[in-house]
């Protein structure tokens, strides 16, 4: 079945409402990093669907040190001069409430649309018909394909 088009603006907001959450996490997983390697770890995870230009990047990182939810630090040992982003506590409280709700909308939102891919209607019932994942245990309701915590690959058995 061949790809749809997007409409443009739907496609560009759903990528800059995720940005923050996804370099915020990229820090939080690093621990420090610097911003060419945060837009290369986001373009290899999403297998080259998001990538984040200059433009967009350094300016969301200027104001997430702006709203202290990271620091940054000069290292100029090397060839040229790197600012490195670590995470704050609350850029870590930050992140941890907006991973709790992503995981809250993709669980409940998966079975109506995974139903609607497959040309059917979700269960009504899906709620009763809970599973866990094999991988870390997380909640995964009828129709999953990945696991909304871990990120795991639901197979059609669990």
């Amino acid at each position: 079945m061949p790809k749809q088009k997007l409409p443009e603006t739907w496609e560009s907001d759903v990528r800059r409402g995720l940005l923050r959450l996804l370099v915020l996490a990229v820090i939080k997983e690093s621990k420090s990093t610097f911003g060419y390697a945060i837009a290369q770890s986001i373009r290899e995870r999403t297998t080259d669907r998001l990538i984040v230009q200059d433009g967009t990047l350094y300016p969301l990182l200027r104001r997430l040190e702006e709203q202290k939810l990271v620091r940054s630090t000069w290292d100029v040992s090397g060839e040229r001069p790197r600012k490195y982003y670590q995470l704050t506590a609350a850029g870590d409280k930050q992140l941890l409430a907006m991973l709790e709700f992503w995981n809250e909308l993709v669980i409940s939102l998966d079975p109506l649309f995974r139903g609607i891919v497959e040309g059917r209607v979700a269960d009504s019932d899906y709620q009763e018909q809970v599973q866990f994942c094999t991988s870390c245990g997380n909640q995964v309701y009828p129709g999953a394909i990945y696991c909304a915590n871990c990120g795991a690959e639901i197979s059609e058995s669990e």
